[in-house]
């Protein structure tokens, strides 16, 4: 009889065993999975050396253009982002300035027709974020836009420009099928004046932050 028990209780223990066994692996396979989802840092550098805030006389137009890029950036040791969106989800800007069609829609990625990216761990892809164009010959105010996807034309058309002075602030959210969304808020102080030199220009736009929320 105590022999018989003893078994059954070393069955017992052995079937706990498999089950706490199956119950671990199974634990550490979803943790690992979390563990490795992409995640998104996003940046801005003003140094001109970065090539994120880049100004520049468009050749042959007789134009200043200055374009405003963020670097979306993958955690290195993490799995690679699939199908990266940046996206507009809500702003505040003076005197409710607003631009139709901007909500919800995903900027342009620079230099690129891609809708969706795929950013590999440990690099970076960059998005465009503002830009502003004026004449070199005739005095004038700068003209800002915001590169949606949805804005097309150099620049798109007036719908898509801001046009009232002040502080803007742009709630953006990245996007992947793979990871959790990253919240950010890019700053920035809009102070049109006449532009007669390419130091008029670049103080069109100041103030410039992108902040995690």
């Amino acid at each position: 009889m105590g022999d018989n028990s003893s078994m059954e209780i070393a069955a017992w223990l052995q079937g706990v065993g498999t089950v706490a066994a199956v119950i671990v692996a199974l634990f550490l396979e979803l943790f690992l999975v979390w563990w490795r989802r992409p995640r998104f840092d996003f940046t801005i550098s003003l140094d001109p050396r970065d090539n994120d805030l880049s100004t520049y006389e468009r050749e042959g137009h007789d134009q200043y253009v200055s374009w405003l890029r963020g670097k979306v950036h993958v955690t290195d040791g993490k799995v690679p982002a699939l199908k990266v969106e940046v996206l507009v989800q809500d702003w505040r800007s003076p005197e409710n300035q607003d631009v139709p069609f901007a909500h919800g829609n995903s900027f342009n990625w620079a230099n690129s027709e891609d809708e969706v990216v795929r950013v590999a761990p440990g690099t970076w892809r960059r998005v465009d974020l503002l830009a502003w164009m004026a004449s070199i010959n005739e005095p004038g105010i700068p003209t800002l836009w915001i590169p949606l996807r949805s804005a097309r034309g150099y620049p798109p058309r007036s719908w898509f420009h801001l046009t009232k002075s002040g502080d803007y602030e742009l709630d953006l959210v990245v996007v992947a099928d793979n990871s959790m969304s990253s919240r950010w808020c890019l700053k920035f102080t809009y102070a049109p004046r006449i532009v007669e030199s390419i130091e008029d220009f670049r103080a069109s736009v100041t103030n410039v932050q992108l902040v995690r929320r």
